[in-house]
């Protein structure tokens, strides 16, 4: 018997979501590795410009400031391509859970009896399962992807 929705925690709501997600372990890797590669490199970012600016401008050395000028380009280089792939990977993902989902959905619907359809419109429960999976969507895709990065 289904668990009211009441009932059911976000615990139990992150636990399904994960276990949709643990087919794709490749790309949760490779989407976590770049949110930490972009967060290190965006850190980074702030000290490239504090050695340019007390380095270079500071004691006027023009090597050196060319020097923080390239590492700095560099860091935001690697921010940025970090940045790319996390946000691909975690659209992606959140792409593919939901067709997981909606694929799922829809076999169940399918093994349900008329009396089901008969006692419910057929447009509501369309309009639940088009507008419930296009939240999950956005939960994986992009909402989870916003809070890890802030927690990092």
């Amino acid at each position: 018997m289904a668990t009211p929705l009441n009932e059911v925690s976000t615990k139990q709501v992150l636990q399904w979501i994960g276990s949709h997600l643990s087919q794709y372990k490749k790309r949760v890797a490779g989407a976590i590795t770049a949110l930490f590669t972009a967060a290190i490199a965006w850190l980074m970012l702030g000290q490239g410009i504090k050695y340019a600016i007390d380095s270079g401008f500071v004691e006027s050395a023009s090597e050196t400031l060319n020097q923080a000028t390239v590492i700095v380009l560099v860091i935001t280089l690697i921010a940025c391509i970090a940045t790319y792939a996390r946000f691909y990977l975690m659209t992606w993902l959140g792409e593919r859970v939901s067709a997981d989902i909606r694929n799922q959905v829809y076999s169940h619907l399918l093994s349900l009896p008329p009396s089901f359809f008969a006692e419910l419109r057929t447009g509501e429960v369309i309009s639940r399962f088009t507008s419930d999976t296009t939240v999950i969507q956005t939960v994986v895709g992009m909402s989870l992807s916003m809070t890890l990065r802030s927690v990092v």
